[in-house]
């Protein structure tokens, strides 16, 4: 506990990120500053919860290198474009916390790697809950076996990820842990 909250510390300068993230009621986004506090943010990291998780790590090791971040998380918001959540029965606005990522990363130039992280199995099944209780979609209603949400997620990631290379970014996409 008390390496993890160093290891916060060195991410967020406190042991939360404060001020930072989605404004649901604003739909707004601020970035979250990671690793070094000196020179251009080159790197992004881009998830939901399991992004927020990892980006202590990601702050220490940029840390180590002399380099700067940002994080974009939202808890429940898998990085894709169009996704529909569902979870428990409260739909999250994941389209416009997911456009949003994408304009800031756009407009920032100096982010030049872009890591995408996210609990990627629970939408396709392959998680804890059963297939008829996963709600999540790309707005053309649930997919009825884990093989169709797996080829709609794979066809619609490689769309999202094609788009960040045309940026010009260098892309990265990790499971969890």
């Amino acid at each position: 506990p008390d390496n993890l909250a160093r290891i916060e510390r060195q991410a967020f300068g406190s042991t939360r990120a404060e001020g930072c993230g989605w404004d649901k009621d604003a739909r707004s986004l601020a970035a979250c500053p990671i690793g070094g506090a000196d020179g251009p943010r080159s790197v992004a990291v881009w998830g939901d919860s399991h992004a927020a998780a990892m980006a202590p790590a990601v702050s220490a090791v940029l840390v180590e290198r002399k380099e700067a971040g940002l994080l974009f998380y939202r808890n429940g918001c898998r990085p894709l474009q169009r996704l529909l959540s569902d979870k428990g029965g409260a739909t999250k606005d994941c389209v416009a916390y997911n456009r949003a990522v994408l304009d800031q990363l756009t407009q920032r130039e100096s982010v030049k790697t872009v890591l995408v992280l996210a609990n990627w199995s629970y939408d396709i099944g392959a998680g804890k809950l059963p297939a008829d209780q996963i709600r999540t979609h790309f707005g053309d209603g649930p997919l009825p076996t884990p093989e169709a949400r797996y080829a709609q997620y794979a066809d619609r990631m490689v769309g999202d990820l094609c788009a960040l290379r045309r940026m010009g970014k260098r892309v990265i996409v990790a499971t969890p842990v």
